[in-house]
């Protein structure tokens, strides 16, 4: 069978039109939104997976702080009532004439304010003797400087310091913490070279370790009796 020239002009035609003929607009639209479709079911349940775990770490977070808010409550009720409980017992004990904790606390600092638990009966006793003891006058308050200034220098030379020199008129208290093995000995004996203490006559030692930032240092009480002839009358 043949085609005639007309026929085949036709079809080239027809094909032409075809190939340059632009697509339907609402096919491509229709395509784009089923692609869209279909990825978008694919993303929604990553990000509600996403979402159910921020979710779960915030109720989590919100529990934690709940209990956090209720033991700090349960924690400042108790240190209210340990704080009473400390003052009430202060408290009776100074009503009784004691020297009490934070009495003793303010009548030295660190490293010695827990040091009147550590007296036996005996040796507080003897200090709230001392303690309780108002007599100071001028010659105290000379022993007290010169004290005072010596151990200024001890402190550089030999790592031993002063936190509280007390005088009365029959006895000196120093207190006393050593950096460096030994330098309370060194400057102990140092001071009684010294003519103004030439006389002090040792009455009491006392000594224990505490903590200095991990590393263990030395404290001591140091009392002397003050002599008449030691160089300074302690009497007006």
């Amino acid at each position: 069978m043949s085609i005639n020239q007309n026929d085949a002009e036709s079809t080239d035609s027809q094909n032409s039109e075809s190939a340059i003929k632009p697509q339907n607009p609402d096919v491509n639209a229709s395509k784009s939104s089923r692609y869209e479709q279909e990825n978008s079911s694919l993303r929604v349940p990553a990000q509600n997976v996403i979402n159910e775990s921020v979710n779960a770490n915030l109720n989590k977070l919100e529990k934690d702080i709940t209990k956090l808010k209720k033991a700090l409550i349960e924690r400042k009720a108790m240190h209210a009532e340990l704080l009473n409980k400390h003052e009430t017992l202060n408290r009776s004990l100074e009503d009784l004439g004691e020297i009490s904790p934070r009495v003793f606390a303010d009548y030295v600092s660190e490293p010695f304010d827990l040091l009147l638990a550590k007296f036996n009966q005996t040796e507080y006793e003897a200090f709230k003797g001392f303690f309780r003891s108002e007599e100071k006058n001028s010659q105290t308050y000379n022993y007290e400087a010169l004290i005072g200034n010596f151990f200024a220098t001890q402190e550089t030379e030999h790592s031993i310091e002063l936190h509280k020199v007390d005088c009365r008129l029959k006895q000196c208290k120093l207190f006393l913490s050593e950096s460096e093995r030994n330098a309370i000995f060194k400057s102990v004996d140092l001071l009684q070279r010294q003519g103004w203490a030439s006389d002090f006559i040792v009455n009491g030692f006392m000594s224990y370790t505490y903590d200095n930032n991990g590393v263990l240092n030395s404290a001591f009480i140091l009392s002397y009796l003050l002599p008449a002839s030691s160089g300074i009358e302690t009497n007006e």
